[in-house]
């Protein structure tokens, strides 16, 4: 079973999820500010105003984003995780666009 984290907690049990992308990690990633861990092959559930910064950084082609992350822990913390979109190296995939 894949890992599923979004970017607003409120989505995780919302079935309307119109608007959002799901992104697929390609490697694990770990947080910049809380040290949290995104496991290989986890789902994130992109929404809001980061959609927007998920393609302006597609259609750059070389590019990285820090992406906020409700990480649904003990304290209900975000963390920030660095998306990676360059020729050498890319830490993540579009897994689904949900219309």
């Amino acid at each position: 079973m894949k890992t599923k984290f979004y970017t607003n907690a409120k989505n995780k049990n919302n079935n309307d999820l119109d608007g959002t992308v799901t992104l697929i990690t390609y490697k694990e990633m770990t947080g910049i500010y809380a040290g949290e861990v995104i496991p290989k092959g986890s789902e994130i559930v992109v929404s809001g105003l980061q959609v927007r910064a998920i393609w302006d950084v597609i259609k750059d082609g070389d590019c990285t984003l820090n992406l906020v992350v409700d990480m649904d822990n003990q304290y209900n913390d975000v963390d920030q995780f660095k998306l990676i979109y360059t020729e050498y190296s890319t830490n993540f995939g579009i897994q689904s666009v949900n219309c």
